[in-house]
Protein backbone atom coordinates (compact mmCIF):
# COMPACT_ATOMS: atom_id res chain seq x y z
CA UNK A 1 0.00 0.00 0.00
CA UNK A 2 2.73 2.51 1.09
CA UNK A 3 4.53 1.57 -2.60
CA UNK A 4 1.33 3.22 -4.09
CA UNK A 5 2.36 6.93 -2.96
CA UNK A 6 5.83 6.61 -3.62
CA UNK A 7 5.53 7.44 -7.13
CA UNK A 8 6.23 11.40 -8.25
CA UNK A 9 2.75 11.66 -8.50
CA UNK A 10 1.84 11.83 -5.34
CA UNK A 11 5.37 12.80 -3.76
CA UNK A 12 5.56 15.96 -5.47
CA UNK A 13 2.03 16.85 -5.46
CA UNK A 14 0.55 15.99 -2.14
CA UNK A 15 -2.82 17.58 -2.90
CA UNK A 16 -3.24 13.97 -4.51
CA UNK A 17 -2.20 12.09 -1.38
CA UNK A 18 -5.48 14.24 0.49
CA UNK A 19 -7.82 13.29 -2.46
CA UNK A 20 -7.08 9.42 -2.36
CA UNK A 21 -6.74 9.24 1.74
CA UNK A 22 -9.57 11.97 1.92
CA UNK A 23 -12.18 12.41 -0.52
CA UNK A 24 -14.67 10.03 -1.56
CA UNK A 25 -14.82 9.87 -5.80
CA UNK A 26 -17.66 11.48 -7.47
CA UNK A 27 -20.69 9.37 -8.76
CA UNK A 28 -18.90 6.49 -11.14
CA UNK A 29 -20.34 7.75 -14.27
CA UNK A 30 -20.94 11.32 -15.43
CA UNK A 31 -19.16 14.53 -16.33
CA UNK A 32 -17.24 16.05 -13.86
CA UNK A 33 -14.82 19.27 -13.67
CA UNK A 34 -11.60 18.68 -12.42
CA UNK A 35 -8.44 20.79 -11.30
CA UNK A 36 -5.02 19.30 -12.77
CA UNK A 37 -1.85 19.79 -11.23
CA UNK A 38 -0.88 22.46 -13.94
CA UNK A 39 -3.68 24.23 -11.93
CA UNK A 40 -6.31 24.57 -15.11
CA UNK A 41 -9.59 22.78 -14.97
CA UNK A 42 -10.40 19.55 -16.99
CA UNK A 43 -14.65 18.11 -17.37
CA UNK A 44 -13.54 14.61 -17.81
CA UNK A 45 -15.65 11.43 -17.53
CA UNK A 46 -15.21 9.28 -14.20
CA UNK A 47 -16.71 5.84 -16.24
CA UNK A 48 -13.49 6.33 -18.17
CA UNK A 49 -9.59 5.49 -17.41
CA UNK A 50 -8.24 8.78 -18.28
CA UNK A 51 -10.83 11.38 -16.02
CA UNK A 52 -10.91 8.71 -12.96
CA UNK A 53 -6.88 9.41 -13.20
CA UNK A 54 -7.27 12.86 -13.81
CA UNK A 55 -9.61 13.51 -10.94
CA UNK A 56 -7.20 11.43 -8.50
CA UNK A 57 -3.63 12.41 -9.43
CA UNK A 58 -4.56 15.91 -11.32
CA UNK A 59 -2.05 14.55 -14.20
CA UNK A 60 -1.51 11.65 -16.37
CA UNK A 61 0.87 10.58 -18.41
CA UNK A 62 3.51 12.44 -16.81
CA UNK A 63 6.71 11.29 -18.48
CA UNK A 64 5.08 12.29 -21.72
CA UNK A 65 3.45 15.13 -20.10
CA UNK A 66 7.42 16.69 -18.56
CA UNK A 67 9.12 16.23 -21.73
CA UNK A 68 6.46 18.18 -23.84
CA UNK A 69 6.88 20.98 -21.59
CA UNK A 70 10.53 20.72 -21.47
CA UNK A 71 10.88 20.98 -25.17
CA UNK A 72 8.85 23.37 -25.92
CA UNK A 73 9.43 27.49 -25.78
CA UNK A 74 7.58 30.62 -25.92
CA UNK A 75 6.52 31.10 -29.39
CA UNK A 76 6.62 27.69 -30.00
CA UNK A 77 4.39 25.91 -32.85
CA UNK A 78 2.97 21.90 -31.07
CA UNK A 79 0.41 19.50 -32.91
CA UNK A 80 -1.25 17.05 -30.51
CA UNK A 81 -2.27 14.24 -32.90
CA UNK A 82 -4.68 12.09 -30.89
CA UNK A 83 -5.98 15.29 -28.52
CA UNK A 84 -8.50 13.02 -26.46
CA UNK A 85 -10.39 15.43 -23.96
CA UNK A 86 -7.13 18.17 -23.97
CA UNK A 87 -4.93 17.33 -21.02
CA UNK A 88 -1.42 17.20 -23.23
CA UNK A 89 -3.04 20.03 -25.26
CA UNK A 90 -3.74 22.60 -22.88
CA UNK A 91 0.30 21.76 -21.44
CA UNK A 92 1.28 22.48 -24.48
CA UNK A 93 -0.86 25.55 -25.21
CA UNK A 94 0.69 26.91 -21.66
CA UNK A 95 4.41 25.90 -22.85
CA UNK A 96 4.03 27.56 -25.87
CA UNK A 97 2.25 31.02 -24.73
CA UNK A 98 0.95 33.82 -26.05
CA UNK A 99 2.65 33.83 -29.63
CA UNK A 100 3.11 30.53 -30.17
CA UNK A 101 0.19 28.23 -31.50
CA UNK A 102 -1.07 24.64 -30.81
CA UNK A 103 -3.22 22.30 -33.19
CA UNK A 104 -5.52 19.37 -31.87
CA UNK A 105 -6.42 16.86 -33.35
CA UNK A 106 -9.28 15.09 -32.57
CA UNK A 107 -11.77 13.11 -34.87
CA UNK A 108 -14.11 11.31 -32.43
CA UNK A 109 -17.01 13.79 -32.20
CA UNK A 110 -18.17 13.32 -28.54
CA UNK A 111 -14.76 13.17 -27.40
CA UNK A 112 -14.23 16.37 -29.69
CA UNK A 113 -17.38 18.61 -27.86
CA UNK A 114 -15.90 17.77 -24.31
CA UNK A 115 -12.00 18.92 -25.71
CA UNK A 116 -13.74 22.02 -27.17
CA UNK A 117 -14.97 23.03 -24.12
CA UNK A 118 -11.72 22.53 -21.73
CA UNK A 119 -9.42 24.63 -24.03
CA UNK A 120 -11.98 27.39 -23.87
CA UNK A 121 -11.70 27.16 -20.39
CA UNK A 122 -8.44 27.38 -20.66
CA UNK A 123 -6.86 30.66 -18.75
CA UNK A 124 -4.39 32.43 -19.99
CA UNK A 125 -1.72 32.97 -21.13
CA UNK A 126 -1.27 30.46 -23.53
CA UNK A 127 -1.04 30.00 -26.82
CA UNK A 128 -3.52 29.88 -29.77
CA UNK A 129 -5.20 26.62 -29.74
CA UNK A 130 -7.00 25.21 -33.36
CA UNK A 131 -8.85 22.16 -33.05
CA UNK A 132 -9.20 20.01 -36.03
CA UNK A 133 -11.79 18.07 -36.73
CA UNK A 134 -10.11 14.85 -38.42
CA UNK A 135 -7.51 12.77 -37.99
CA UNK A 136 -3.71 12.54 -38.93
CA UNK A 137 -3.13 10.10 -41.61
CA UNK A 138 -0.50 9.39 -44.79
CA UNK A 139 -3.47 10.92 -47.14
CA UNK A 140 -6.70 13.12 -46.49
CA UNK A 141 -10.01 11.66 -47.37
CA UNK A 142 -12.05 9.59 -45.05
CA UNK A 143 -12.01 6.22 -42.45
CA UNK A 144 -13.59 4.73 -40.60
CA UNK A 145 -13.33 5.23 -36.97
CA UNK A 146 -13.36 1.90 -35.24
CA UNK A 147 -14.76 1.93 -31.02
CA UNK A 148 -13.37 -1.45 -29.54
CA UNK A 149 -13.87 -3.58 -26.59
CA UNK A 150 -13.89 -1.65 -23.80
CA UNK A 151 -13.89 1.70 -25.35
CA UNK A 152 -16.37 3.06 -22.43
CA UNK A 153 -13.43 2.04 -20.04
CA UNK A 154 -11.06 3.68 -22.44
CA UNK A 155 -12.00 6.53 -24.70
CA UNK A 156 -8.51 6.90 -25.89
CA UNK A 157 -9.11 3.09 -27.67
CA UNK A 158 -10.99 4.24 -30.73
CA UNK A 159 -8.78 3.17 -34.33
CA UNK A 160 -8.76 4.21 -37.57
CA UNK A 161 -10.04 0.32 -39.28
CA UNK A 162 -10.66 -0.15 -42.66
CA UNK A 163 -13.92 0.98 -44.35
CA UNK A 164 -16.78 -0.85 -43.09
CA UNK A 165 -19.32 -0.99 -40.91
CA UNK A 166 -19.48 -0.34 -37.10
CA UNK A 167 -17.66 2.83 -36.96
CA UNK A 168 -17.92 6.30 -37.16
CA UNK A 169 -16.92 7.79 -40.58
CA UNK A 170 -14.55 10.51 -40.33
CA UNK A 171 -12.26 13.21 -42.36
CA UNK A 172 -8.56 12.37 -42.58
CA UNK A 173 -6.05 14.73 -43.82
CA UNK A 174 -2.02 15.19 -43.42
CA UNK A 175 0.31 17.35 -41.37
CA UNK A 176 1.72 18.37 -44.80
CA UNK A 177 -1.62 19.87 -46.08
CA UNK A 178 -1.79 21.59 -42.70
CA UNK A 179 1.93 22.86 -42.44
CA UNK A 180 3.19 23.41 -46.32
CA UNK A 181 5.86 26.08 -44.87
CA UNK A 182 5.84 26.20 -40.86
CA UNK A 183 8.38 24.80 -38.54
CA UNK A 184 6.61 22.62 -35.97
CA UNK A 185 8.89 22.26 -32.99
CA UNK A 186 6.85 19.34 -31.32
CA UNK A 187 4.22 16.53 -32.57
CA UNK A 188 2.77 14.57 -29.84
CA UNK A 189 1.24 11.20 -30.96
CA UNK A 190 -1.16 9.28 -29.84
CA UNK A 191 -3.35 7.74 -32.86
CA UNK A 192 -3.70 3.27 -31.27
CA UNK A 193 -1.53 1.87 -33.48
CA UNK A 194 -1.55 4.21 -36.73
CA UNK A 195 1.60 6.52 -35.66
CA UNK A 196 3.65 5.28 -39.03
CA UNK A 197 0.78 6.49 -41.18
CA UNK A 198 0.73 9.72 -39.39
CA UNK A 199 4.50 9.92 -40.11
CA UNK A 200 4.41 8.94 -43.67
CA UNK A 201 1.60 11.85 -44.63
CA UNK A 202 4.61 14.57 -43.01
CA UNK A 203 7.50 13.60 -45.20
CA UNK A 204 7.83 17.20 -46.15
CA UNK A 205 7.60 18.51 -42.51
CA UNK A 206 10.36 15.54 -41.81
CA UNK A 207 12.74 15.93 -45.33
CA UNK A 208 12.59 19.64 -45.09
CA UNK A 209 13.60 19.14 -40.94
CA UNK A 210 10.71 22.07 -40.33
CA UNK A 211 9.99 19.41 -37.38
CA UNK A 212 11.82 18.78 -34.85
CA UNK A 213 10.85 16.55 -32.22
CA UNK A 214 8.23 13.52 -31.90
CA UNK A 215 6.89 12.02 -28.77
CA UNK A 216 4.95 8.91 -29.00
CA UNK A 217 3.50 5.89 -27.90
CA UNK A 218 3.87 2.64 -29.34
CA UNK A 219 2.98 -1.08 -27.84
CA UNK A 220 4.08 -3.38 -30.20
CA UNK A 221 7.93 -3.56 -30.60
CA UNK A 222 7.77 -4.15 -34.35
CA UNK A 223 5.80 -0.68 -34.80
CA UNK A 224 8.22 0.85 -32.42
CA UNK A 225 10.84 -0.18 -34.23
CA UNK A 226 9.27 0.73 -37.70
CA UNK A 227 8.94 4.59 -36.71
CA UNK A 228 12.42 4.68 -35.86
CA UNK A 229 14.05 3.55 -38.62
CA UNK A 230 12.06 5.96 -40.59
CA UNK A 231 12.46 8.77 -38.71
CA UNK A 232 16.26 7.90 -38.62
CA UNK A 233 16.40 8.11 -42.53
CA UNK A 234 14.97 11.98 -41.70
CA UNK A 235 17.82 12.31 -39.30
CA UNK A 236 15.79 11.93 -35.57
CA UNK A 237 17.71 9.80 -32.71
CA UNK A 238 14.67 8.10 -30.70
CA UNK A 239 14.80 7.08 -27.27
CA UNK A 240 12.42 5.37 -24.86
CA UNK A 241 11.37 7.54 -22.17
CA UNK A 242 11.70 5.69 -19.08
CA UNK A 243 10.05 7.07 -15.50
CA UNK A 244 12.07 8.08 -13.12
CA UNK A 245 11.67 9.50 -9.84
CA UNK A 246 12.84 12.66 -10.29
CA UNK A 247 12.28 12.79 -14.21
CA UNK A 248 11.68 11.23 -17.38
CA UNK A 249 15.24 9.44 -18.37
CA UNK A 250 15.87 9.26 -22.40
CA UNK A 251 17.55 5.70 -22.52
CA UNK A 252 18.04 3.53 -25.89
CA UNK A 253 15.44 2.22 -27.68
CA UNK A 254 16.90 -1.38 -27.56
CA UNK A 255 18.64 -0.92 -23.96
CA UNK A 256 14.89 -0.81 -22.33
CA UNK A 257 13.04 -4.25 -22.05
CA UNK A 258 9.84 -3.14 -20.02
CA UNK A 259 7.97 -0.37 -19.02
CA UNK A 260 6.31 0.33 -15.37
CA UNK A 261 2.47 -1.27 -15.10
CA UNK A 262 1.24 2.32 -14.63
CA UNK A 263 2.83 4.35 -17.87
CA UNK A 264 2.64 3.11 -21.30
CA UNK A 265 5.78 2.62 -23.53
CA UNK A 266 6.89 5.78 -24.92
CA UNK A 267 9.55 7.56 -26.96
CA UNK A 268 10.88 10.44 -27.96
CA UNK A 269 12.75 11.43 -30.93
CA UNK A 270 14.94 14.45 -32.01
CA UNK A 271 16.66 16.26 -34.68
CA UNK A 272 18.69 17.87 -31.42
CA UNK A 273 19.05 14.46 -29.46
CA UNK A 274 21.92 16.49 -27.52
CA UNK A 275 19.71 19.03 -26.53
CA UNK A 276 16.50 17.06 -25.98
CA UNK A 277 18.82 15.11 -23.19
CA UNK A 278 20.17 18.01 -21.70
CA UNK A 279 16.95 19.68 -20.84
CA UNK A 280 15.40 16.26 -19.63
CA UNK A 281 18.31 15.79 -17.41
CA UNK A 282 17.52 18.40 -14.85
CA UNK A 283 15.75 17.07 -11.53
CA UNK A 284 12.22 18.42 -10.96
CA UNK A 285 8.38 17.81 -12.67
CA UNK A 286 7.28 20.68 -14.06
CA UNK A 287 3.82 19.00 -14.77
CA UNK A 288 3.14 18.29 -10.71
CA UNK A 289 3.39 22.07 -10.26
CA UNK A 290 1.39 25.51 -11.23
CA UNK A 291 2.08 27.30 -14.22
CA UNK A 292 3.43 30.57 -14.12
CA UNK A 293 0.81 33.03 -14.59
CA UNK A 294 3.04 36.08 -16.22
Amino acid sequence: MLRRYLQPEYLFNPAAIRRRLLLEPPAESGSVWVKTARGFALEVDLSEQVGRRLWLLGSFEIVVAESLLRCLRPGDTAVDGGANVGYMTCLMAQACGPNGEVHAFEPHPRILERLRRNIAALPQPRADVVVHARALSRHSGSAVLQEPEGFAENQGRAFLGSNGSGGLDVETTTLDEHFPATRVQLLKLDVEGHELEVLEGARSLLQERRLTTVIFEAHQSVLRDEICQFLAGFGLESFALVPGFWRPHPRAVGGVDAFPSWEPPNFVASLEPEHLCRVLSRRGWQCLRSAPTS
